[in-house]
């Protein structure tokens, strides 16, 4: 299932940028052509009032920068097939090379649930009902088991798929603006943006690596822990609390990897996107409070239009 769904989002992805990064570059190259040659302009007149009379080497040096990043940015055959399958595929290569063949994101991902799902099966069967205090004792045992393990891992699961998912939507949009990042290397004072955007790629690629990593973790953690096999009262509770560890470690790790990247990264979109639903939510409720609202203030206005003229005599 979940090969299945990153397997579709790859193909969609790699056609969205392939269609657009042609259309982006043909769209900014006369605003980047007239930029370079301003610079140009611009540095021909510092050469001229330059008392240590470094043009050659000045000269040299924009020519040689400029040949490189525009032999980058403005051939989109060479950066279709260097960068873009550099960035989207070399985090599932490495995760590959350490924990084996198709061992890739999606790969990892539905190893862990077809895992998880098959030791809940597993332990499903072992419920029996029989009129005996310590047969019925272990089987609710099975059941507050499969139903902590069940909450515990959708939302785990949930969470972990929103990240990768969405890094790999987001990672499309860096690589169809990437050629106007990578011109930018060329002016010193946008050279940071270009820096920005190398850091916002390598996020994705931190992040392609670190989860995968973290659902063989989890696996044995649980091989070893919750589907061991040894049903008690301290193992129910001690379940609950990898569960909740594990949704943490999920969050987690989009921080990290943004902390390793130096930016902001993917972290805060997910917090962001469950922000503005609660905002959303919020505003359904006061819509849907809005019509008895307005009918008790409707209700108000008219007694007290009601009670105008009436004497307001109290007794005493």
């Amino acid at each position: 299932m979940f090969d299945s769904l990153f397997d579709f989002l790859n193909q969609i992805v790699e056609s969205n940028i392939a269609e657009m990064v042609g259309r982006f570059t043909t769209a900014f190259t006369p605003l980047l052509g007239a930029c370079v040659m301003l610079y140009i302009v611009y540095m021909a007149w510092e050469m001229l009032f330059d008392r240590q009379n470094m043009v050659f080497m000045e000269s040299l040096k924009t020519i040689g920068s400029l040949t490189m990043v525009t032999g980058v940015a403005l051939n989109t055959a060479w950066y279709m097939s260097h960068v873009v399958p550099f960035i989207l595929g070399s985090g599932d290569q490495v995760t590959q090379l350490l924990l084996g063949s198709g061992s890739g994101a999606g790969s990892a991902l539905q190893v862990l649930f077809d895992r998880v799902w098959s030791d809940i099966g597993l332990m499903a069967s072992r419920i029996e009902w029989e009129f005996d205090a310590q047969v019925i004792g272990q089987s609710l045992g099975i059941i507050a088991m499969i139903i902590i393990s069940v909450l515990g891992f959708i939302p785990f699961i949930g969470i972990a798929t929103a990240y990768l998912l969405m890094a790999k939507i987001m990672v499309s949009f860096l690589l169809i603006i990437g050629p106007l990042f990578i011109m930018m290397a060329f002016f010193p004072s946008t050279r940071s943006f270009f820096q920005a955007w190398t850091g916002q790629c390598f996020n994705y690629v931190l992040l392609s690596i670190l989860f995968p990593l973290s659902f063989s973790l989890i696996t044995s953690l649980l091989k070893e822990t919750v589907f061991a096999g040894n049903i008690t009262f301290v193992n129910v509770i001690f379940t609950a609390v990898i569960f909740f560890a594990l949704c943490v470690l999920a969050t987690q790790i989009p921080v990290l990897s943004s902390t390793l990247s130096g930016g902001v990264g993917i972290s805060g979109l997910i917090g962001n996107a469950v922000q503005g639903a609660k905002a959303a939510s919020s505003a359904a409720k006061t819509a849907k409070n809005a019509p008895g609202q307005i009918k008790q203030g409707v209700k108000d206005v008219t007694s007290k239009v009601q009670n105008i003229g009436k004497p307001n005599i109290k007794g005493g």
